[in-house]
């Protein structure tokens, strides 16, 4: 039966304001500066019930395990938000963000949400009706991802999409005080566990949808995969069971003294969520300020990273660093810079997004069937042992665990 997608509602937020000229935000490119198509996902709206879904692609036939992992999917994207709030662990103030969530629909035409009011997903159509569930159980595989510092919800939305395509719900949420147009600098010390705990919340979001949701009870949200992008990779080691080392974060962080014991205690007990099985850092390395030379080795699950050669992220350090023990590789894609991975259009030089895109997204969905739902098509589990090339941009490189 024809699902159908309704947003949520529980408050409105603030347009953005956008600060371009800092020299961690790249440009904007210009038909998305001068496409009037989009619609700014930064506004929760509250546009009621589609009664008509639109049907006018044919629903995808076979396994959904069965489509090449290193070619997109048969869905096309759909896409919604809505607020929420809560109170971070050491905090007495309520946090407010937006939930993100992308996934599968047969509508072809809509309006596409405009992501950071500036950049437009030409895939995701906003608000579309839900396609029912391919999967045997009639549940969607579920991805949460961790966007990076003065970055937004939906920036790396070519790899999130490219999950919906394959029959995947993502959610990503808006890191409050780390975002485009609005963030905090310096960054306050409850920055770097605040990430974490938007990840679960937003993984217990999507478990408590109502039933009035279309998505209600669709989502496996026991065994979640996660995805992060440069400071989102320090949310990936955080969330999936990195120890933080308080002794280092307090000879280290500055300006030195600016934190409370209640923000100490939860670095000391940690904020990993055991629902995360596996996960894909990008562009990013272990923060060894927060983690110290040994926090990582308490991240039983595996992981693998990737990086571009245009990027100063040094990959093979990073591999001899955690594994062993970490169950951790590596994939370094030539001509890949920094934010290759997040905001398409932002390298001047290198490979072309597309190649990259096509090469992020051949590696990450075989992690993640292969890790998540136990995939064993050969091009997947080929992809991840490193014994099928993607491109021969794309070097493998494997860990030691």
């Amino acid at each position: 039966m024809q699902l159908q997608a309704v947003l949520l509602v529980r408050g409105r937020l603030t347009f953005f304001a956008l600060a371009l000229a800092a020299c961690t935000t790249p440009a904007p490119p210009p038909d998305a500066v001068m496409d009037d198509g989009g619609l700014d996902a930064a506004v929760v709206r509250d546009v009621g019930t589609d009664t008509n879904p639109d049907s006018s692609i044919p629903y995808p036939s076979g396994d959904p395990l069965s489509w090449p992992v290193d070619q997109p999917g048969p869905f096309h994207v759909g896409y919604r938000n809505f607020a929420f709030d809560y109170v971070p662990q050491g905090q007495t103030e309520m946090r407010h963000s937006v939930l993100h969530l992308w996934y599968p629909t047969l509508a072809s035409a809509g309006t596409h949400p405009r992501y950071g009011g500036i950049y437009v997903d030409p895939a995701a159509l906003t608000d579309a009706p839900l396609a029912a569930s391919p999967w045997p159980d009639h549940q969607f595989p579920l991805e949460v991802h961790s966007h990076g510092w003065r970055a937004f919800g939906g920036s790396s939305w070519v790899i999130l999409d490219n999950f919906v395509s394959h029959g995947w719900v993502v959610a990503a949420p808006e890191h409050t005080g780390s975002l485009l147009g609005v963030f905090d600098d310096p960054r306050p010390i409850a920055h770097y566990y605040e990430r974490s705990l938007d990840i679960t919340t937003t993984i217990d979001l999507v478990r408590d949808l109502g039933a009035s949701d279309p998505l209600h009870g669709l989502v496996h949200t026991d065994r979640v995969f996660m995805t992060g992008h440069s400071f989102g990779v320090h949310t990936v080691w955080a969330t999936t069971g990195g120890t933080f080392d308080v002794p280092t974060i307090m000879s280290t962080f500055t300006p030195s003294g600016a934190w409370t014991d209640a923000e100490l205690a939860v670095f000391g007990a940690g904020v990993a969520d055991p629902r995360v099985v596996a996960a894909v850092p990008i562009a990013g390395t272990v923060d060894q300020s927060f983690f110290g030379a040994h926090g990582h080795e308490s991240v039983h699950l595996p992981l693998m990273l990737l990086t571009g050669t245009m990027d100063s992220v040094d990959g093979a350090t990073e591999l001899v660093h955690v594994s062993p023990p970490v169950d951790f590789r590596w994939v370094s894609i030539e001509g890949a810079c920094h934010n290759s991975f997040a905001v398409a259009g932002s390298c001047a030089a290198g490979a072309p997004d597309a190649d990259v895109a096509h090469m992020a997204n051949a590696y990450i969905l075989s992690f993640a069937r292969v890790q998540l739902l136990h995939d064993t098509d050969a091009l997947a589990t080929g992809i991840v042992a490193g014994t099928h090339v993607v491109d021969a941009r794309a070097t493998f490189h494997a860990g030691h665990p």
